[in-house]
Order: structure tokens, then C-alpha cells, then sequence
């Protein structure tokens, strides 16, 4: 298996690990200043019939979150078909299941600039 996840800070600031898996990474950054950051880095699951694992995983680690809470994340799916660029139409369900974990987390997309299909 290759790949993996890795989450850095900037010299100065420090990490506190609350929970990891080969699907995410959770931590607390804390900035020189004091300030601190609940972030996660997320991967979901490549196979579509285990991404309902990783939209139970998404929800177990919201559970922890006091205040805001970052994502970083390559989720491996969509909210809508125009995220998607010539592949087969996803399923209506698919992509409900997913919008449903991202309500139940509480998390918004931020705006993106750029070229949209990477």
C-alpha cells in the first residue's frame, strides 16, 4: 500500500495528536500566540460501498470538536454532478449520503479558485 497522510506545522507553532488512522489524521494546532486550531486531515475511502465508513468516521470525530474545526481532505466524492468531470453519473444516493455527513458536521465548502477538475 502506498500513500499516506502526513500533517506538518510552521516552525514555532505545535501539533497535540488526538487520534489518527490510515483515513485521517486529528489534531490541535496551537499558534505561537496561544491560539488554538481543532484541524483533521481526511481521506475517504476509495471504494464506494466502505465510503459509509468514512462518513461514520467523519461523524465520530465532529463529536470531539469544541469550536471551529478545519478539514483538509480528499473525501473521494461529490456534493453534485457538475463537481464531476467525464466519469459515469454517481448515484443521487451517493452524493446524498455524503451531503448528509457533511450537515451532520457542520462543515461548509470554501470557495475555490482555480481550475475545478485536477
Amino acid at each position: 500500500m502506498g500513500g499516506g497522510l502526513m500533517m506538518l506545522c510552521k516552525h514555532g507553532w505545535s501539533m497535540d495528536l488526538l487520534s489518527s488512522s490510515v483515513r485521517h489524521i486529528d489534531v490541535i494546532i496551537h499558534s505561537p500566540n496561544g491560539d488554538a486550531f481543532h484541524v483533521a486531515g481526511f481521506y475517504g475511502h476509495p471504494e464506494v460501498h466502505n465510503r459509509k465508513h468514512s462518513w461514520e468516521l467523519l461523524r465520530r470525530l465532529h463529536h470531539g470538536v469544541n469550536g471551529p474545526w478545519l478539514v483538509l481532505d480528499d473525501f473521494n466524492e461529490v456534493l453534485s454532478a457538475e463537481e464531476q468531470k467525464g466519469c459515469r453519473e454517481r448515484p443521487i444516493g451517493q452524493m446524498t449520503q455524503f451531503k448528509n455527513a457533511i450537515r451532520d458536521c457542520s462543515l461548509i465548502c470554501l470557495p475555490f479558485k482555480g481550475y475545478p477538475f485536477t
